[in-house]
């Protein structure tokens, strides 16, 4: 039988603080690489603060210019940040799918969680169609729907 998750709501209320105030580093403008870099730091910060504070959470950090679907389960909690003048949507929650329907690397998205998370990912890598003399390139990344199981401490 599924344990009900208790997170103590002051340890949470820490995170999110934290995780907006490491995300308002990243202001101003920024060229594709600072922003790859940002997302990835942003993303290793989640994960080293969700270990210290004992959440077993999985995280997605999203672009939100890109279309995606989603179907969380359990505790979530949902925030949006600028991260180089673009909107990203931060998602911290126990269970469920995400899939980015548009362009992958880190300048879009990275995923991950509590001692690196509880995921699998599938799925075929997305097709980008370009100009007439380039005809198409590969997305990064095996797959682009991931599935998030439960973490147990």
């Amino acid at each position: 039988m599924d344990r009900i998750l208790q997170l103590d709501p002051s340890k949470v209320e820490r995170f999110l603080k934290l995780m907006e105030n490491k995300a308002l580093q990243y202001t101003g403008n920024g060229d594709g690489r600072q922003l790859q870099a940002a997302v990835k730091s942003l993303g290793e910060k989640m994960e080293f603060e969700l270990e210290n504070s004992r959440l077993p959470l999985n995280f997605v950090i999203f672009n939100l210019q890109e279309p995606y679907r989603k179907n969380l389960v359990g505790w979530s909690a949902y925030r949006e940040e600028t991260i180089y003048q673009r909107l990203f949507g931060i998602w911290i929650f126990e269970s469920g799918t995400f899939e980015n329907e548009g362009l992958g690397s880190y300048e879009n998205w990275r995923f991950g969680g509590y001692k690196g998370g509880n995921w699998t990912r599938g799925g075929e890598p997305v097709k980008l169609f370009r100009k007439w003399w380039f005809p198409f390139a590969r997305n990064y990344g095996q797959g682009r729907l991931v599935t998030f199981k439960k973490i147990t401490l």
